[in-house]
């Protein structure tokens, strides 16, 4: 079989250009050696948790490769002198030798004997790929003790009280209407999607399946304690994909933030191709206006896509 053919058709992974190439003890190696620089004094803890995602990202890759089955299972392919190798699906494996086959580049002996070549490259595959996900599974452990360490080691600095006059978060309310159980909001089917919501926590979590695509994906919202008319304060929003996109015209988030005193754009977007995550984050600016003094209430908006909204109410005290 002709693999400088292949080789030029696929483009290879980070995860199969670092362990499938280069062997598995190279990149348990690696990573270990990678760790050791990692230990790093507490107020790097952001760089631990930033390598630990990364890893963890690794680790499912390797894990979405050992789910696919059948002519969906992936096969390494060793490429020639100038160019690269690849992971392809056991059908382009097969659709490849019956091309060649159909334009008598092979002989009918030869094109049987081929196609047994593919469950040769699966066993092989799957063999190391277990040993990938085994060896990350260890190097995500360990990374996740080691950032605990750090978080361990510094030093929480306490809350400064809220300044004279600023009110405090009192409610957070979910729309659609919905039930608590165990401090989680569970929705369920709305809009054809599945949400999990944890108001406290400032989380959504949108588990889609099936129309238009599969995609799981957690939305944060952190918003300040308290509002000071006159103050500013900052609202972070993230857009974490916790699965792959699985949809041909791609993925597309958004978390929009409406309340009085929103400097620049109010709104955080990600998008993801078919095959890709979306990550994206942004902290937005709120100045609450010296003009609300005298305000009971203020409210803090948040719109996550087409799915719920979450309202934060801050009442002023004895008001």
């Amino acid at each position: 079989m002709r693999n400088r053919r292949i080789g030029r058709s696929f483009v290879l992974t980070t995860l199969a250009c670092a362990v499938l190439v280069a062997g598995v003890s190279l990149t348990v190696s690696g990573a270990l050696a990678s760790g050791e620089r990692r230990t790093a004094p507490a107020d790097k803890i952001s760089d631990c948790l930033r390598q630990l995602n990364k890893d963890k990202a690794a680790l499912r890759e390797a894990e979405d490769y050992l789910k696919r089955k059948g002519e969906n299972a992936v096969v390494y392919i060793a490429g020639a002198a100038g160019t690269a190798s690849a992971l392809v699906s056991v059908r382009q494996v097969i659709d490849f030798l019956t091309l060649e086959y159909i334009a008598g580049q092979t002989t009918t002996a030869e094109y049987r004997r081929a196609l047994l070549h593919p469950r040769s490259l699966l066993a092989k595959t799957r063999a190391r790929l277990r040993l990938i996900r085994n060896s990350l599974r260890g190097i995500v452990n360990e990374q996740q003790k080691a950032c605990d360490a750090l978080k361990g080691q510094a030093q929480p600095k306490p809350k400064p009280p809220p300044p004279s006059g600023s009110l405090p978060l009192t409610t957070t309310e979910v729309s659609p209407p919905h039930k608590l159980s165990q401090g989680q909001t569970s929705i369920g089917e709305w809009n054809k999607v599945q949400w999990e919501i944890n108001p406290a926590a400032g989380e959504a979590i949108w588990d889609h399946c099936c129309e238009a695509g599969k995609w799981k994906t957690k939305f944060k919202i952190v918003v300040p304690d308290s509002l000071s008319p006159g103050r500013s304060s900052t609202i972070k929003l993230t857009i974490e994909a916790l699965e792959k996109c699985d949809s041909g015209s791609g993925c597309g988030f958004s978390i929009g933030v409406n309340a009085e005193g929103i400097q620049g754009s109010n709104q955080l977007v990600a998008s993801a191709k078919s095959g890709e995550r979306a990550f994206e984050e942004k902290t937005l600016t709120l100045a609450v206006p010296a003009t609300a003094k005298d305000a009971k209430d203020l409210f803090i908006t948040v719109i996550i896509g087409n799915g719920p909204t979450l309202t934060y109410t801050y009442h002023r005290a004895g008001a």
